[in-house]
């Protein structure tokens, strides 16, 4: 699995290069790189809960099996104080880290964006002395975290904290985070999209029925942000174009489907050169609809 990596008082140097931390920093490294999005699909699919959406729970399962072999803690309680420990009537502990091993503490952070602020802190109450009896005893801290267009394509919440979120949190805390912390992003599947919850192949076939490929165009389109005008009409040179849908002032990318002969040539042949014109009909696939969205005229 592809992802990014910002490195915040110089975490990524010290990482690399410090004894004390590189065997465990490539050691997740290692895990993150070889998680592969045909598993965690198959993952997504054989899920028990009918109400899965994302592939956060898929991604989640996997990094915590590979982290457990290779003996990472998992849950870990920040203080040894009772108080703050995990107890029978309580079963969420705000003081608990995801995992830690040797000097590292792990937040795998696919929750509300409301929490951002709290996972990063945490990582420092882990690193750093405290007032309250410590537990696990780490010195420097790792989030692992989605990216914006994951987030997106991967159905999840989008309440969700994502990368750019933690990225923007760490300018105004950084007298407050007084440790080394790695924010890891995972990036967007190159083959895969959620959308309403199922799985497509972003090269697969789109539907021969024309209406049901109308539907999944504007559908995947609209998942990617692209606000989408349907059955309006349009005047071009003086002539109106009626029910041609428009995807965005920004894209100046116009998608026709008329049935009217007339309407296509008014379509092709009318239409301001600023625009790209595509007939749904000439649409095959997912990967010609990423050309559309990465190929427009600025």
């Amino acid at each position: 699995m592809e992802f990014k990596i910002y490195s915040f008082r110089n975490a990524k140097i010290i990482f690399e290069n410090d004894e004390l931390y590189k065997n465990d920093w490539f050691e997740l490294l290692d895990v993150l790189e070889n998680i592969s999005e045909d598993e965690v699909v198959n993952l997504f699919e054989i899920s028990n809960r009918k109400d899965i959406k994302s592939l956060s729970e898929p991604i989640n399962k996997i990094i915590d099996d590979r982290l457990k072999t290779k003996g990472w803690r998992r849950q870990c309680e920040i203080f040894n104080d009772s108080e703050y420990r995990p107890n029978s009537c309580e079963h969420k502990n705000p003081w608990t880290i995801d995992f830690s091993k040797n000097e590292f503490a792990i937040e795998v952070a696919f929750n509300h964006g409301q929490v951002v602020a709290w996972n990063l802190i945490k990582l420092v109450l882990a690193g750093e002395l405290n007032h309250v009896e410590k537990d696990i005893n780490t010195s420097v801290g790792i989030v692992v975290c989605a990216t914006d267009k994951l987030k997106k394509n991967g159905g999840f919440d989008n309440a969700v904290g994502s990368f750019e979120k933690f990225l923007q949190h760490l300018k105004p805390m950084n007298n407050l985070l007084t440790i080394p912390i790695a924010v890891i992003g995972l990036c967007d599947f190159e083959n895969y999209i959620i959308i309403n919850k199922k799985v497509y192949k972003k090269n697969k076939l789109l539907s021969e029925d024309k209406n049901k490929k109308i539907d999944e165009i504007f559908e995947y389109l609209t998942v990617n942000n692209f606000n989408i005008a349907k059955n309006t009409k349009y005047r071009f040179d003086g002539k109106i174009i009626k029910n041609i849908p428009l995807i965005s002032e920004k894209m100046k990318t116009i998608l026709y489907n008329s049935r009217s002969n007339k309407q296509t040539q008014l379509a092709k042949y009318l239409i301001d050169d600023n625009w790209k014109v595509i007939n749904i009909n000439d649409v095959y696939s997912y990967e010609d609809l990423d050309v559309i969205i990465n190929d427009y005229h600025v």
